[in-house]
């Protein structure tokens, strides 16, 4: 066997030993370093820091579970051409399923709240059973409150990509409602974002 074959046919015989844990290590730095590289020339609007370590835990685990196995080359060279393949296919198919995700929920909530603005406010607000469940009311009442996902995300330390996810899950509840439930789901949704509006400028007048 050529030295790479050698340090992969111990790896997959013994993970746990120094040398198969240092080879990994060595090719698992290879893979952070290429999707940096995918970050910052094609997906830094998509793929967050928690993303790239999504992605190397995900080639690492397809690696020691058959990819490497079934790596044909003799040498470094070879095999890392072998790893970046398997990490580009993953990184763009994270990407494109974020893309995916972000355009089948895009402003279901930054939406109302810029026309909750430019809404004529009636003389009485109409008393609104809300549709959704407490945890759903939570948290769409926080996102109202940052104003955008990608404010929310940051306070809250999550990726934006785990955010637009939640709002995928809450828009499926959504279409998931009979027609008057989800009428009811929007106008709760504007007066939630009207009054948030509202209190900012009386905020913003009074300082």
């Amino acid at each position: 066997m050529t030295p790479v074959r050698d340090q992969i046919h111990a790896l997959l015989t013994d993970r746990r030993s120094p040398e198969a844990r240092a080879f990994l290590l060595m090719v698992l730095r290879y893979v952070e370093h290429r999707v940096g590289v995918l970050r910052g020339r094609r997906y830094g609007d998509l793929l967050g820091p928690v993303d790239a370590e999504e992605i190397v835990a995900e080639v690492g685990m397809k690696l020691v579970n058959g990819a490497l196995a079934r790596f044909r080359g003799n040498d470094l060279p070879e095999l890392l051409a072998y790893v970046r393949t398997i990490t580009d296919r993953c990184t763009g198919r994270l990407a494109r399923r974020h893309l995916r995700e972000h355009r089948a929920s895009q402003d279901l909530l930054d939406t109302s709240a810029a026309h909750a603005g430019s809404l004529p406010r009636p003389d009485a607000e109409i008393e609104v059973l809300c549709p959704f469940t407490e945890r759903d009311q939570a948290y769409l009442l926080a996102l109202l409150e940052a104003g955008s996902r990608a404010e929310y995300a940051r306070l809250q330390g999550q990726s934006r990509a785990a955010v637009t996810r939640m709002v995928q899950r809450i828009r499926d509840r959504i279409e998931a409602l009979s027609a008057d439930q989800r009428m009811a789901a929007q106008v709760w949704l504007e007066q939630q974002a009207r009054e948030i509006v509202s209190r900012r400028s009386e905020l913003a007048e009074a300082g």
